[in-house]
């Protein structure tokens, strides 16, 4: 099964798209509504600081 895929627009207006460590769609929804804004978010191999962000897609790949 592929990684889930997290398209990111950071507030400086640059866009992403980092491999999640989550397998559905669904799980990485649930991460990020049930407290992951509040720390960092693992996606692409590194932890990114959600205040720099203004959306999160998720995406499946």
């Amino acid at each position: 099964m592929s990684k889930v895929i997290f398209e990111l627009q950071y507030v400086n207006g640059q866009i992403e798209e980092l491999e999640s460590v989550f397998e559905s769609a669904g799980e990485a929804r649930t991460y990020l509504t049930s407290g992951g804004l509040t720390g960092w978010i693992p996606a692409g191999g590194k932890y990114l600081n959600p205040v720099n962000i203004i959306s999160i897609k998720v995406k499946e790949s």
